[in-house]
């Protein structure tokens, strides 16, 4: 034990495998060397060691698996699995293996294996009836199944076995707020945010809800506080930028949006980004820059009509009607249903006195309108 604590693992690993040699029986001999294969990453000897220890004494099944939740964060989940598998094996029905069905159930839920993490945590639950973790996790995986309204219900238990867990009010919030109850949503995520002032999500979420109510000023101050924690949640910055443009506010906007492109280069967010950016920049009148933009966004996403569109109406207001004809055609041509390629192209050919065609896109625009409004 002592060179445990000294962190002399491989001293330690020949000293435990001595007294092993002598009494083949030491359960803890096993556990500890066990630690000392851990520390040293020899897992698959660690995890032989602890089976060997619960085999030898099953009431020390709790010291491991919580030592064994490391095994979970510093492994491979299908090797974690089958780390836990195994020592399911030994004693299925005992109490201590709350934790490996949990932590079990936690590697699968990282594989996406929802269904399966799901018994798991039931299982779990069943071993433990008060581990709030176990009902908080099995929450988090129906969540993922879009089984909100079953989120809530373990969430809730979750929250009645510890209402000091910011985690379990934060995770409620979520799921209230995926079944658009937004005002409940704002208490719990305020709850969470009272419980652990730094949890960057909490705020950034109860923001997300109060944007859905129509509140920007005040999701502003609460996208404001997510950056201020996490300065790199690219998100946040994003819905605060999306904020600001609600509130007109486009130079505050365009700062935000261009903040976004530089933390998260990926093309999904750049492409979004980029078409809200083009769209502040249209609002300020600044149409060569929005013309940029929205030509990146095509580059992303050539599919995209929004893109054509936002530059197409760039291109009319800089007298490029060319351009702009031939995006709004191409608006046209990607979603023959849309109405506003159809009205916008009309209004150019208008505006070039060329009524024949512009009264074809108006009779256009207003059928597809009117079918939309059935």
């Amino acid at each position: 034990m002592a060179l445990n604590s000294l962190k002399k693992y491989p001293e330690a690993i020949v000293d435990f495998t001595k007294v092993i040699e002598l009494n083949p029986r030491h359960a803890v001999a096993f556990c500890n060397r066990g630690d000392a294969f851990f520390e040293t990453k020899n897992y698959s000897e660690a995890i032989n060691d602890y089976c060997k220890a619960i085999e030898l004494n099953p009431k020390g099944l709790e010291g491991v698996n919580k030592h064994g939740i490391k095994l979970r964060d510093l492994k491979k989940n299908s090797e974690t699995i089958a780390d836990y598998s195994k020592l399911i094996e030994f004693k299925p029905s005992h109490p201590a293996h709350t934790h490996s069905f949990n932590n079990r159930g936690l590697a699968f839920f990282e594989l996406e294996k929802y269904s399966e993490s799901i018994i798991d945590f039931t299982k779990a639950i069943e071993l433990h009836p008060k581990n709030s973790w176990a009902f908080n996790n099995r929450g988090a995986a129906l969540a993922k199944l879009e089984k909100h309204a079953e989120a809530i219900v373990d969430y809730s238990k979750a929250i009645e076995l510890n209402s000091n867990e910011h985690m379990f009010f934060s995770n409620r919030g979520n799921a209230l707020a995926e079944l658009k109850k937004y005002p409940e949503a704002i208490i719990d995520f305020t709850k969470a945010t009272e419980l652990n002032p730094e949890n960057y999500m909490a705020f950034h979420n109860r923001g997300a809800a109060l944007f859905a109510l129509q509140k920007y000023p005040e999701a502003i101050v609460d996208y404001s506080k997510a950056i201020e924690l996490n300065p790199n949640d690219f998100l946040a910055f994003y819905n605060r930028g999306y904020a600001l443009v609600k509130l007109k506010k486009y130079p505050e906007a365009i700062i935000d949006f261009t903040k976004v492109i530089e933390l998260n280069p990926e093309n999904y967010w750049v492409f979004k980004t980029l078409n809200y950016r083009g769209y502040a920049l249209v609002e300020l009148k600044k149409y060569p820059e929005a013309i940029v933009d929205y030509s990146k966004a095509i580059e992303l996403n050539p599919l995209d009509t929004l893109s054509f569109k936002g530059r197409g109406f760039a291109f009319y207001m800089s007298e490029k009607y060319s351009e702009a004809i031939a995006d709004f055609t191409r608006v046209v041509e990607l979603d023959p249903n849309q109405p506003d390629g159809y009205y916008f192209r009309g209004q150019i050919f208008h505006h070039l006195m060329m009524e024949d065609l512009a009264n074809e896109d108006f009779g256009k625009a207003k059928i597809l309108r009117e079918n939309k409004n059935k």
